[in-house]
């Protein structure tokens, strides 16, 4: 019999109901096929520092739209996003829930995907991979904080310029039955480099908010 509770006998608790979890999620029929959508609006900064440190400003906004596919713990994503500077992009990834029993319940998702972004007015094309974790945390049944880090791998363009970046995103949210309307805010620090090695660093900040239907 355990006369005290220590740590260690938290974290091992923790960690049986984690796996607890995800047993059921992989053997229960319930929710074991998921999709959602959704559609926001977002206004951002560009803050952007040439090789000779000097900076220059400019405001945009984009429409943005997500896709997501659950098959019990294995997850399917898509993306897409139009700017008003004529930059477009797409991509799509695959996950995997570490913790959670559905995409409405506190739970972590890892994810591996690609991008591709396209500068229309000149052309230039960049095909990115990414990894990403994805946090969500219910505070009450309907209320919740919301959590994504993206850290995008070095490639070169068909200009020959290499993009590199990482995205830090934060926010809340609130449910209503197959509703969910959210806000988050976020950071995205990008670094150019053309064929001579010149370095040019542009910063994108701001603000995204919309609505997520669940079927």
């Amino acid at each position: 019999e355990a006369k005290q509770w220590t740590l260690v006998d938290w974290l091992a608790q923790k960690n049986k109901s984690s796996l607890a979890d995800q047993w059921l999620a992989m053997n229960s029929g319930a929710a074991r096929y998921e999709f959602n959508m959704a559609g926001a609006h977002s206004k951002f900064n560009y803050k952007s520092t040439d090789a000779l440190g000097v900076e220059t400003e400019r405001n945009a906004d984009s429409q943005v739209y997500h896709l997501d596919i659950y098959v019990s713990i294995f997850n399917l994503y898509g993306e897409y996003e139009k700017t008003s500077e004529a930059r477009e992009s797409w991509g799509g990834a695959a996950g995997l829930r570490l913790f959670g029993t559905s995409s409405q319940t506190t739970g972590l998702l890892a994810r591996y995907g690609w991008r591709k972004l396209t500068h229309l007015e000149t052309q230039e094309v960049w095909e990115n991979l990414f990894v990403e974790g994805d946090l969500q945390f219910y505070i009450v049944k309907f209320f919740g904080l919301h959590g994504r880090y993206r850290k995008t791998m070095p490639a070169k363009s068909n200009l020959g310029t290499t993009l590199e970046g990482t995205r830090a995103t934060g926010g809340a949210f609130i449910e209503f039955a197959e509703f969910r309307i959210y806000g988050d805010v976020y950071q995205e620090p990008m670094e150019y480099k053309d064929a001579n090695g010149v370095k040019t660093k542009e910063e994108r900040s701001g603000y995204e908010a919309g609505l997520k239907l669940y079927f």
